[in-house]
């Protein structure tokens, strides 16, 4: 555990020039229309894995990692540069496509914070003997920025309903917003 949190933390203080993921569709197949990875009503990214751009010519990366019992976040310090730019090719493939996510923020990161389980607070929450990585927090730029263990699950009505702790990084540039979205119990 002390491991993945200092690779979160290590990112504190590095400067973000570009975030580039494998982005995964909110819905697969959208009233028959194929993949839609956006909608207003739901602010949220939903990637398989990410790497931020360095200023320093590393990367930081983030992804979902499967546990005994469930997912957590797996982040990585110091992704070699050319891993890095590996990543910097715009592809679509189904339901994925990679890309450069313009939308969140670059600068200065600060204030890096590791969730364990569901409460940001409760460090040593457990699930299946294991604690688990819920959710990173900072701000870049000035500006927050929230990764959350998570998934998006296409309803037969196209509508959508979240759940925690899945195989995807959901990415969040409002923290209300994820108190907003509707999520499975």
């Amino acid at each position: 555990m002390r491991e993945l949190t200092a690779a979160a933390q290590w990112l504190d203080g590095q400067v973000v020039v570009d975030w580039w993921a494998n982005e995964m569709a909110l819905w697969e197949d959208y009233s028959g229309r194929g993949p839609r990875y956006d909608a207003p009503e739901f602010p949220v990214l939903q990637t398989t894995g990410l790497v931020a751009g360095l200023e320093c010519g590393l990367g930081w990366g983030l992804k979902p990692s499967q546990t005994t019992e469930s997912f957590e976040l797996r982040p990585i310090s110091e992704v070699p540069e050319a891993q890095v730019i590996e990543r910097r090719e715009t592809s679509v493939n189904g339901i994925f496509r990679s890309r450069q996510l313009t939308e969140l923020p670059v600068g200065r990161v600060r204030d890096v914070t590791v969730g364990f389980v569901h409460d940001i607070v409760t460090l040593d929450a457990r699930i299946g003997g294991e604690t688990l990585v819920s959710e990173i927090r900072c701000t870049v730029g000035g500006q927050p920025l929230v990764f959350l263990s998570g998934e998006a699950e296409e309803q037969q009505n196209d509508s959508l309903v979240f759940k925690r702790l899945d195989n995807a990084v959901l990415i969040f540039t409002d923290p209300t917003a994820v108190d907003t979205l509707p999520w499975s119990r």
